[in-house]
């Protein structure tokens, strides 16, 4: 059974009510309309999770924590891929 889904601005409710700093919404909404919401989200989230939540249903954030830090990642994941399959292809 899907989600259905739910507007940009709805996705960044749920990351704020999971104490995630939202510095920027108009940022976040655009960086969210060009990649997907699960990827991003579930890819990199567990770094900034507080492990000390002891909700299993939903996830909490450190302190601290923000979108922009989370996309930075993601970010930095996709030039390291590109060098790595730059540099492991033959010419």
């Amino acid at each position: 059974m899907s989600k259905p889904f739910k507007t940009y601005d709805e996705q960044i409710e749920i990351l704020s009510n999971r104490d995630l700093d939202i510095n920027n919404p108009k940022y976040t909404k655009i960086s969210l309309s060009q990649v997907n919401y699960y990827n991003l989200i579930n890819g990199y989230k567990a770094l900034f999770l507080d492990n000390t939540y002891s909700n299993e249903v939903e996830d909490a954030y450190k302190a601290g924590s923000s979108f922009e830090e989370i996309y930075s990642l993601h970010e930095m994941n996709l030039e390291l891929k590109e060098v790595v399959f730059f540099f492991s292809t033959p010419f």
